[in-house]
């Protein structure tokens, strides 16, 4: 798989704080994606062991496949996302975030791979707008977990 974003931030949490975010992956998913830009509604459809569905007002998401694995270096997320605008597949791709420890607290390292998008909209969103999302994506996590350690 092609990656497309990768990034490392630094946060000001502790891997505790990570693993009590992910404990409901459902809720997390649902905040984080609240606090992404333009979106102004996010209900949980469905939840699963390893799968999320939800309602933007952009469109279905889909993630299926979600893995988390703790050790004392690290907390992976890892998943594949299927993002519907009407009957239309849009997006699909593959996000794995890392959350390891490091002098400032955590390093965040998000990478996007795998995306397949058809059409201009497609085109747009693997050339120029993959980078845009993948740091929208950085910030949201961020602000969910400040609010779940408050």
């Amino acid at each position: 798989m092609k990656t497309l974003f990768e990034d490392t931030t630094a946060l000001p949490f502790c891997l505790q704080d990570i693993s009590a975010a992910l404990s409901d992956i459902g809720r997390y998913f649902v905040e984080t994606t609240r606090n992404m830009p333009d979106m102004t509604s996010v209900v949980l459809v469905e939840q699963g062991a390893s799968f999320v569905t939800f309602k933007t007002n952009q469109g279905l998401v889909k993630r299926t496949n979600i893995a988390i694995e703790h050790t004392a270096e690290r907390i992976r997320v890892e998943y594949a996302e299927e993002y519907w605008a009407g009957k239309l597949i849009a997006g699909i791709s593959h996000v794995m975030d890392d959350f390891m420890p490091c002098p400032a607290g955590i390093a965040h390292c998000t990478t996007i791979s795998g995306v397949e998008a058809p059409g201009f909209r497609g085109f747009f969103t693997r050339n120029l707008d993959v980078s845009g999302l993948g740091k929208a994506l950085q910030v949201a996590q961020r602000r969910h977990i400040e609010a779940r350690t408050r």
